[in-house]
């Protein structure tokens, strides 16, 4: 076994081993407890869930080739920004995105010398503190313990470990969108102005990462009708506390927003290239060539879509990015997740829990109309979401296990779904994703990777000769570009 892999056994089995211990000395209710602080538990599922998350996003993560289509080119991006060749930040760079987020690229690249590290350093750190921050946001509803079983699954989950291990900007919206969740969660205790102004920055500064980031005010919405609803004798605090999270999220966002004023075509551009509505030149949507292709009506389409979107997260393909046969939850969590899904709404439930059920299901709908469904890529925003249903269903478990054997009995039938379903997950990534699915990139990305890491170890200033063919040339894989800029072409 590779030290990497020790090392992250190792890590689960102390942490499981402290999770074990500190159940028993504790109240082990689903319910959190009245106490307030910091203590040693809260510290240590903190840092025990970083060290689990970390050590798998170190893992096996320099035998990933740097993806030459996406990655090399949103690192050369933020290159070109670090050089000041790209002076204007409130504009859309690469592929359409803001430009503002290839600061981040730009830094590591300052930090540190070209390189595997610099390229996907921030997503490994980005990636694990999304873990912690599920921990965190939990915590005043859920026993410690159960919110530590979220963040360990959301760190044993294979596509949100892959998008933690490539530099871009995929997994920061999940980031985001957790770091909103905890804020509403303590919203909900006990509304403050603070809390209504880390919302807005939140969901300002989310809008300069990945498209799915502009679900966050939709879903941060929904949550004010929520509350609303829930609490009617409250609806004028919240409906002021939703005109401060849009002046705040607009004051942030407004260099980008002025952009799109003057620029819509680069608002719409990321919907454009994925959306089943997008016409070609004679006008016709993605839906109607495909009717007209195959004979299937836009009805029988969104069915299939409807399917898929639902089967990548739990049983069957996904696609794009994370081309994963087998669901993006894992076997063993699916029935946990639904029953966290069901336990929502028939519960006592926190309202939090209903708003991720409805959230999640803006994402699939997302996934449903985008191309190709499924999409890995689009749905790792929500992979948050999904551990807190996790843990939500292991809750009701426990609940009905305490009425049947006795408390110890049923901590070890929660723990071990727990572990089987993080060693599930695990085999299932680094085994079945990474060696027989295709998870290292195809033969081209494979042999650019091969060409860049020898051209990395020349010299600087080696005089190259290029010779061009269709299949292999010094433009045909930006990874090649990435790795050999210091050569003389």
């Amino acid at each position: 076994m590779h030290l990497t892999q020790h090392l992250t056994w190792a890590v689960l089995l102390i942490y499981v081993t402290a999770l074990t211990y500190g159940v028993q000395s504790h109240d082990t209710a689903p319910l959190h407890s009245e106490k307030v602080g910091l203590d040693w538990r809260y510290v240590g599922a903190l840092l025990g869930v970083f060290a689990v998350a970390l050590t798998l996003r170190l893992q096996h993560m320099q035998l990933l080739p740097i993806f030459g289509g996406d990655e090399a080119n949103a690192a050369l991006y933020g290159i070109a920004v670090r050089d000041g060749v790209i002076k204007n930040l409130f504009g859309s760079g690469w592929f359409v995105f803001p430009t503002m987020w290839f600061v981040i690229p730009a830094f590591t690249h300052t930090l540190l010398p070209d390189g595997i590290w610099a390229v996907r350093i921030h997503s490994i750190i980005i990636g694990s503190l999304t873990c912690v921050a599920l921990v965190w946001a939990l915590k005043p509803i859920m026993a410690l313990w159960f919110a530590a079983i979220s963040g360990v699954a959301l760190a044993f989950f294979g596509v949100h470990i892959f998008f933690s291990q490539i530099g871009l900007n995929n997994i920061y919206d999940g980031f985001f969108l957790t770091v909103m969740i905890g804020l509403l969660v303590r919203q909900g205790e006990r509304i403050t102005m603070r809390r209504w102004g880390l919302t807005g920055l939140i969901i300002g500064f989310a809008l300069y990462g990945y498209t799915s980031a502009r679900l966050l005010s939709i879903i941060f919405g929904v949550w004010v009708l929520m509350s609303i609803w829930q609490h009617k004798e409250l609806w004028q605090v919240q409906l002021r506390g939703f005109a401060l999270v849009a002046l705040i999220a607009g004051v942030v966002a407004a260099p980008l927003l002025v952009h799109y004023y003057f620029r819509p075509d680069n608002m719409v551009a990321p919907l454009v290239r994925t959306s089943f509505f997008s016409t070609n030149a004679e006008g016709l949507s993605l839906f109607a060539r495909i009717e007209r292709d195959t004979g299937l009506s836009m009805t029988s389409q969104l069915q299939d879509h409807v399917v898929a979107s639902i089967g990548a997260l739990t049983m069957t393909n996904s696609e794009g990015w994370y081309r994963f046969s087998g669901g993006l939850i894992g076997s063993i969590w699916v029935i946990p997740f639904v029953i966290g899904v069901v336990y929502a709404f028939i519960s006592r439930a926190a309202l939090i829990m209903r708003l991720a059920v409805v959230a999640l299901l803006l994402f699939l709908l997302m996934s449903m109309f985008s191309h190709p469904v499924g999409a890995g890529q689009r749905l790792v925003t929500a992979m948050p979401l999904v551990a807190m249903l996790c843990a939500f269903g292991l809750t009701a478990i426990y609940q009905l296990l305490q009425r049947q054997i006795a408390s110890w009995q049923a901590i070890v039938v929660v723990v071990a779904v727990m572990t089987l379903g993080s060693y599930v997950n695990y085999d299932a990534h680094f085994r079945q994703f990474l060696l027989f699915e295709g998870g290292v990139g195809d033969v081209n990305t494979r042999v650019a990777d091969f060409y860049g890491q020898h051209a990395r170890r020349m010299p600087a200033d080696t005089v190259v000769d290029v010779y061009l063919s269709g299949d292999f040339q010094q433009r045909a894989n930006a990874s090649i570009i990435y790795n050999s800029r210091h050569l003389d072409y």
